[in-house]
């Protein structure tokens, strides 16, 4: 209740001072914009960060996939091994066979000479033996190692997946924040752009309403009006000069606040003095016939011409 009062007052305090208001929003404007630049800089981040977490995930399927192809390989060579252990085994075998007939029999020379041949032979096979299963072993255990870095990588991917999702979600959080305030941004642009406006057409209109306009430009107006035409303030002010100047003929100068003046300067009769509190559209002099009713208008900011389009309605210059 307290908060919805308070934003009552603001709006009224700004309903009733426009300048207020403008400034209000001007001020959020640039607050919006500010958020707006740490929004992308988060964005920025989190690109930044899902590019890290995906190269790594690309790194880590490039050396599973060499795993894997170093466990096949090395699986291949085991089978083979395997299978030669068991050729070398059944020769063995037979072997042994062959060694114990022998002794069995009687211990002639010949017989002698057999069973030391098939001793010879056994003790080669066993060497041999001996080498194709510490190979296989090693095989084994290097098998095992890439086996479980293989598992030990999966885990790590498993690990960066739910990472890469918990930054999408938060990517989507902030590209939705930012969404919201770059739309409260281009609110409050238009806002201000419309503050503008209306704070331009509040401040000036045109000083003769009948005369028509000869010249038009970015220096001002020309106007070519008749005698008695009356000549009206463009804008509530104070008359800061009334009087000639020299081959110009009659100068009329109002300040209008904040640096701003309108200048007439031509064909006309000023009605008011220095000093004078004038309001918008009050008469202010009358248009003569002396130098063919010629009346210059323009608005000036600390002496310098401005464009009319920024004080006056572009509708109303367009109609002249």
């Amino acid at each position: 209740m307290g908060k919805s009062l308070a934003l009552f007052f603001i709006f009224l305090f700004c309903m009733q001072n426009p300048e207020a208001s403008l400034r209000s929003h001007q001020e959020l404007y640039k607050s919006k914009s500010q958020e707006m630049k740490k929004l992308e800089k988060n964005l920025s981040h989190l690109e930044n960060k899902l590019g890290s977490k995906n190269q790594r995930y690309i790194k880590l399927e490039k050396r599973k996939r060499w795993i894997e192809l170093e466990s096949s390989e090395l699986q291949d060579v085991l089978t083979s091994l395997q299978k030669n252990l068991e050729e070398k085994y059944s020769r063995n075998q037979k072997v042994l066979e062959g060694l114990i007939l022998s002794s069995i029999e009687n211990s002639e020379v010949e017989d002698m000479l057999s069973h030391e041949i098939f001793q010879t032979q056994l003790l080669g096979n066993m060497k041999a033996l001996e080498v194709d299963l510490a190979r296989a072993s090693k095989i084994q255990k290097r098998i095992s190692v890439l086996r479980n870095r293989l598992f030990e990588y999966s885990d790590l991917q498993q690990e960066i997946v739910s990472i890469l999702n918990n930054l999408e979600k938060e990517k989507e959080e902030v590209n939705h924040q930012y969404l919201t305030v770059e739309k409260e941004e281009k609110s409050l642009l238009k806002k201000i752009k419309e503050y503008m406006l209306k704070e331009s057409e509040s401040l000036f209109s045109l000083p003769l309403k009948i005369a028509a306009q000869v010249k038009k430009g970015f220096d001002g107006l020309l106007y070519k009006a008749q005698k008695g035409e009356p000549v009206l303030a463009s804008a509530s002010g104070v008359i800061a000069y009334s009087g000639l100047l020299s081959t110009y003929g009659n100068v009329l100068i109002i300040d209008h606040g904040k640096e701003l003046h309108s200048v007439l300067v031509g064909d006309f009769e000023a009605i008011v003095k220095k000093g004078q509190k004038v309001q918008k559209g009050e008469l202010v002099a009358k248009a003569l016939n002396k130098l063919d009713g010629k009346i210059e208008f323009d608005i000036r900011k600390k002496s310098v011409t401005q464009k009319l389009t920024k004080y006056i309605n572009k509708k109303l210059l367009a109609s002249k």
